[in-house]
């Protein structure tokens, strides 16, 4: 017996597929940047204090 396929149920499987992947994505994606943050804010403030080369300071 052939089951007939309609676009709903090709969403509604590609859905379930992709939700997983997008959140593994998300979580992946903070684990990365979360260090990056106190790096950031150090370079931002040594910015602010003019410590770092001009060539720098116009790049951020």
């Amino acid at each position: 017996m052939l089951l007939e396929w309609t676009a709903s149920d090709y969403l509604g499987g590609a859905a379930l597929v992709l939700v997983p992947f997008v959140a593994v994505a998300q979580v992946g994606a903070a684990l990365v940047l979360v260090p990056f943050v106190p790096v950031a804010r150090a370079l931002l403030r040594l910015n602010n204090v003019g410590l770092l080369p001009m060539s720098f300071q116009q790049n951020i």
